[in-house]
């Protein structure tokens, strides 16, 4: 983005002199100076190391393609509800699938003891005969 001496005296909210004074002595003001590599695209905070805006989108370090625009912001809040609730679910799933393994254990043994009980029932029914 190529803006003129006056345009980036008025991004930066000072008089046009004063930005030609810090070109001539290269000594411009530090917020300044942060501010203009803010609208050049760099993200000059604390974790956010070779982030870049372009376009009005938020890229990776190292992307050119995919960058993330503002709106997607704020369905990334949604989507990390929808997966905590979701973990969730898949927690209580899992605790309901141990409960009715157990419980099919527990039938298991019923239907073995039952089914000795039957052929001892039996055996003894065939040897009266």
């Amino acid at each position: 983005m190529q803006l003129t001496n006056a345009e980036t005296a008025s991004l930066l909210g000072v008089h046009p002199r004063t930005y030609r004074g810090w070109l001539a002595t290269g000594q411009a003001a530090p917020a300044a100076v942060r501010l203009l590599a803010i609208l050049a695209g760099f993200v000059p905070w604390v974790g956010w190391d070779g982030w870049e805006v372009e376009r009005g989108l938020l890229f990776p370090p190292g992307y050119t393609r995919g960058g993330i625009a503002p709106g997607e912001f704020f369905a990334l809040v949604f989507y990390r509800q929808q997966v905590s609730e979701q973990r969730r679910l898949l927690l209580e799933r899992e605790a309901r699938i141990t409960q009715l393994q157990a419980e099919v254990a527990a039938l298991d043994e019923r239907v073995e003891r039952l089914q000795a009980q039957r052929s001892g029932v039996a055996r003894s029914r065939y040897r009266r005969r």
